[in-house]
């Protein structure tokens, strides 16, 4: 039996199943206004590892606390 509120599944003059309906790739196409999810996910995940690349490479003080360190040993 069929959930409520989902329609009749069966056609009620011949008691067959409604024929599914292909999707038309050249019909459907990407909306400017609303991007692709996949590509919004890409640019995030692009941006994060760019930042991190580039806030590891500013981290020069850890060579100069090194450096501090080995000065006061001698």
């Amino acid at each position: 039996m069929a959930a409520p509120g989902a329609g009749d599944p069966l056609n009620t003059k011949s008691g067959q199943a409604p024929v599914a309906q292909r999707i038309d790739p050249t019909r459907e196409k990407a909306d400017p206004e609303h991007p692709d999810p996949a590509c919004c996910i890409g640019a995030v995940v692009l941006a994060i590892y760019g930042y991190t690349s580039y806030s590891v490479s500013q981290e020069h003080f850890l060579d100069e606390l090194e450096d501090e360190v080995k000065a006061a040993r001698t």
